[in-house]
């Protein structure tokens, strides 16, 4: 299977490409027929509703994965939005929905990892501290996702940046 990674902006009406949603950042109830999604919002903040999960606002340094094919909308963002994806497999389809009408069945779970909670700590690099994002137990164990920053010490600035794989066993 292939990854997809995505940064997510809004497009500049001026530009004369329109929204980038449609509406008012308005996804439309849809679901992707995939087996995995990520998405870690770096500038900004999103408000999504989830089947079974319900509302969330998620702001920068938030992360969530969803289960695969979970049906959701985005209710709206801000003009300022950034955030990176993750997606497997990199090409798939998206099935836009006109009701929450059942999502398929998963073993995987929605986990939300809000920039507010977060504990970085020691990882395999002694000059990386490590955020662990939930993914490996979101999935399962099936795929892993850290975010990772330089050590204050090693001269770090604080900013991170994401490391994923599957687990080696």
């Amino acid at each position: 299977d292939q990854f997809r990674a995505l940064l997510l902006r809004v497009k500049d009406e001026k530009e004369g490409t329109g929204p980038i949603t449609m509406g008012h950042h308005t996804t439309g109830l849809h679901r992707h027929e995939v087996e995995f999604q990520m998405v870690f919002v770096l500038e900004g903040w999103m408000r999504f509703v989830f089947e079974g999960e319900g509302e969330h606002l998620f702001e920068a340094g938030d992360c969530w994965v969803q289960p695969a094919g979970i049906t959701h909308n985005e209710l709206e963002c801000s003009d300022d939005l950034v955030a990176f994806e993750i997606v497997t497999p990199g090409v798939h389809e998206t099935v836009p929905l006109d009701e929450l009408a059942g999502s398929p069945p998963t073993e995987q779970k929605f986990h939300v990892s809000k920039a507010s909670d977060a504990a970085f700590g020691d990882g395999l690099r002694p000059y990386f501290e490590y955020r662990d994002l939930g993914i490996n137990d979101a999935t399962n164990g099936k795929f892993k996702a850290h975010l990772l920053r330089v050590k204050a010490s090693e001269g770090g600035t604080g900013q991170g940046r994401i490391e994923m794989g599957q687990p080696t066993t």
